[in-house]
């Protein structure tokens, strides 16, 4: 017998009593506590998500069963859905934040918008970190802790943001290290990050790079040299890649019919949609929200 899966959880950043910074560092003893219905259970939020693996575990990330080795880095944007797979096998710390945490000064803010280790147009970031490496993370996680966990004096936003600025340039460095092409600072990353930005804001309504385009103000040659250069892919594949994850999640998580999904993601007719879908996943909309509710 099968059941349908309810709506996604949508989860909120909640600030421990003894403080009042916007992040928080659970060890893999404290996170465990929240137990299996609410770790496994998908969900997205809106705060990143920073996950120090010491032992190799499975993570589950927009559908993908992520196999995670030991000491190993998990970057996760905001809004990205995720799960512990049910075994709980988790050893390790655990950072989130919200990205006011970066709101001391302009250059904190771009420096956090530029930090494509949290970027929805790449991959999920998974940094396998060399002996000396883990190492610096590992006392920079357990550091942040522990002055989060002091009652007096209250922690200092400035500190507590160097120190996990520091920790993100180091995983940066490690990522360029394993073959990871680190964007230069200039016109190009600026026009990808407002790609980026109104894809978000946009995609249930617009599908057509004409319309990105004339917001940047580029043409849309310059917009396709952008992200074949920068991410291999053409505007159009990232476009339809970010309304393909939304359907797959709407499909998996809500009961809404097909049609009203399709009128959601601004299709004019639910064939459309269908036929879009089955164009990119070899499966009709319909099948793909069986198969994921006998998983």
């Amino acid at each position: 017998m099968t059941t349908t899966k309810e709506s996604i959880e949508n989860r909120s950043f909640k600030k421990q009593t003894n403080h009042t910074l916007d992040i928080q560092v659970l060890t893999s003893e404290e996170l465990l506590k929240f137990g299996v219905d609410v770790l496994a259970r998908p969900h997205r939020t809106n705060f990143y998500h920073i996950f120090l693996f010491d032992k190799a575990s499975v993570h589950e990330v927009d559908f993908e069963k992520m196999n995670i080795p030991d000491c190993s880095l998990l970057f996760l944007d905001k809004d990205k859905v995720h799960c512990f797979d049910k075994q709980l096998c988790f050893e390790g710390e655990l950072i989130v934040f919200m990205d006011t945490l970066f709101s001391i000064s302009d250059f904190d803010h771009q420096f956090l918008q530029n930090c494509t280790l949290f970027s929805k147009l790449y991959d999920t970031q998974v940094i396998e970190l060399p002996a000396d490496k883990y190492q610096k993370v590992k006392n920079t996680t357990r550091y942040i802790h522990q002055i989060l966990n002091t009652l007096q004096p209250p922690p200092h936003q400035l500190l507590v943001k160097n120190l996990l600025q520091n920790l993100l340039i180091l995983a940066q460095q490690c990522a360029e290290a394993q073959g990871f092409e680190p964007i230069k600072s200039g016109a190009e990353l600026d026009y990808l990050l407002l790609f980026e930005t109104l894809l978000e804001q946009h995609f249930k309504q617009q599908h057509q790079v004409s319309f990105y385009a004339r917001q940047i103000l580029i043409s849309e040659k310059k917009l396709h040299k952008v992200t074949t250069q920068i991410l291999g892919k053409p505007p159009k594949q990232l476009i339809d890649e970010r309304v393909i994850l939304e359907a797959k999640r709407l499909l998996s998580y809500s009961q809404d019919s097909v049609k009203t999904i399709a009128y959601d993601l601004g299709f004019d007719e639910p064939t459309n949609f269908i036929k879009f879908f089955k164009k990119h996943t070899d499966q009709t909309p319909n099948n793909f929200r069986q198969k994921q509710q006998l998983a």
